[in-house]
């Protein structure tokens, strides 16, 4: 694998010297190609995540993708390396040291493809040398062709770093993160103006001087502004990168959605359809909340506290996950509506065996929630928030563990079937959350039981942890379904 690095590096060099005659652009261009397609999809990425709302990119980071770590050849090599590095010998009882020839041959394959793109560059080295003039040295650019592409890929990765740089330390802590409709257009002044000073800039280096007005073509650098900005309004609609799945692809949707602030989320629950009817409305919902947000210039606590998280599935096993985005509540709840509506809740909560008790632990939690209290002015003060004041879990251990769970599962199951429990909107208040660990693999669905739960609740009461008083359920905290713990 060192011979092909070697190869390939070298002959990426020499084409690299033949396109200029300046030794020191010929170091600059040598170390953008190297990390080119990772630097303009962490420009990308970074700067999208500013305005596009419902459909990010989502990226847990900017060397995801098999076609960026490919086109990062540095990156990838080191990749193949550490991650593939077999012993090079391996040594018998006497000590005999045996070569590793078909570890190492593996470990060659998986960067073999390279070693055509290499023999391009030195051929290109060859057709460069022979058509390069004596009078090109010294200049930036060796050939009149290889302006325009210089000062195009200058000027887009240029302006596209000029306004994620001045949004940040311009607007970054005085613009709420959630208002995605300014900040879009903030972005959008940013780079046109970035554009027209990168490409009188580029002219510049071009050129070697100060004094490029007269020999600018104004018209061109207009047409490439507005180019620039008609891509970033691409991008924010989702023509563009960040575009929903075609619907005729997908097989299969995930949703799981969430709770929290910025600094911590835990699920609320996670479903997968498979039907067509269930496909086309998460499809529908996905792009109501891509359309909510797009004008979106100011945000509250009730407007962020819900996320969404869709995982389309496609044919062939690939998949693509649309990342979790702060949902208005009128969005989110739309989507609860419709999925509470239908009767496979079980079946989408559990799994398609979920008849089959499937659970291999069960785990039960007391939680309690702070009531919001009034101040003296008559202002709402914020609650303390909640807690676990006690948890019991039943697994495999004993039969008569067994017993319990499933007469807590099947419990569970009727109440859900029934309509009783609210699946996916964590009520605030005091509460039992019933956990289910799957037999199969770790996976585990939560179910809030509050005073609607007969059944479950019924069952708890068996167990001691609940009891039922004057039409009311009163666990330890307080009495399920209202607030605080009773002192």
């Amino acid at each position: 694998e060192g011979l092909i690095q070697t190869f390939f590096f070298y002959s990426l060099a020499c084409a690299v010297v033949m396109l200029t005659g300046n030794p020191f652009m010929s170091l600059v261009i040598y170390a953008v190609l190297n990390f080119l397609a990772a630097g303009v999809h962490m420009l990308y990425s970074s700067l999208a995540e500013l305005f596009v709302y419902g459909n990010q990119v989502g990226s847990y980071g900017y060397m995801n993708g098999e076609t960026v770590k490919v086109l990062t050849p540095v990156y990838n090599f080191l990749r193949n390396i550490c991650n593939n590095n077999p012993a090079v010998y391996r040594i018998l009882q006497d000590d005999t040291r045996v070569i590793n020839y078909k570890e190492m041959l593996q470990l060659v394959g998986s960067t073999a493809y390279y070693i055509l793109p290499a023999i391009l560059f030195v051929v290109a080295a060859l057709m460069l040398y022979r058509a390069r003039k004596l009078e090109s040295a010294g200049d930036m650019v060796a050939f009149n062709w290889g302006r325009p592409v210089f000062r195009v890929v200058f000027v887009f990765c240029t302006s596209l770093l000029f306004a994620l740089a001045v949004y940040e330390l311009c607007f970054g802590t005085t613009i709420s993160s959630y208002a995605y409709g300014r900040i879009f257009r903030i972005i959008l002044v940013l780079v046109g103006v970035g554009t027209v000073l990168f490409y009188l800039l580029s002219n510049m280096i071009l050129d070697r001087t100060f004094f490029i007005w007269r020999k600018t073509s104004y018209w061109r650098m207009a047409l490439f502004a507005v180019l620039m900005m008609l891509g970033l309004v691409g991008v924010r609609d989702g023509q563009i990168g960040t575009k929903i799945p075609a619907r005729n692809n997908i097989t299969e949707v995930d949703v799981r959605i969430q709770f929290g602030d910025e600094d911590y989320f835990y699920q609320k629950a996670f479903l997968s359809l498979k039907d067509a009817k269930g496909i086309d409305e998460i499809y529908k919902q996905n792009k109501a909340i891509l359309k909510y947000g797009r004008n979106l210039n100011n945000n509250s606590d009730d407007e962020t506290r819900d996320t969404i998280e869709i995982t389309y599935h496609f044919k062939g096993g690939k998949r693509k996950c649309i990342y979790p985005v702060e949902s208005g509540e009128a969005v989110v709840n739309k989507l609860e509506k419709y999925l509470e509506n239908r009767d496979d809740m079980c079946e989408m909560i559990y799994g398609e065996k979920y008849k089959e008790h499937i659970q291999r632990k069960m785990y039960v939690e007391e939680r309690y929630t702070d009531p919001i209290e009034i101040d003296e002015e008559g202002n709402e003060e914020e609650p303390w928030g909640s807690g676990v004041l006690h948890c019991w879990s039943w697994d495999k251990s004993n039969k008569k563990q067994q017993e319990i769970r499933d007469a807590l599962y099947e419990a569970v199951c009727k109440d859900i079937e029934a309509g009783r429990c609210d699946t996916l909107h964590m009520k605030s208040v005091n509460c039992f959350y019933v956990g289910v660990v799957n037999q199969d693999n770790d996976t585990e669905q939560v179910v809030q039981i509050t005073e609607k739960c007969s059944e479950t609740l019924k069952v708890l009461e068996k167990l001691g942890h609940v009891n039922y008083y004057e039409g009311q359920w009163e666990m330890s905290s307080g009495v399920v379904g209202g607030e605080g713990i009773d002192k």
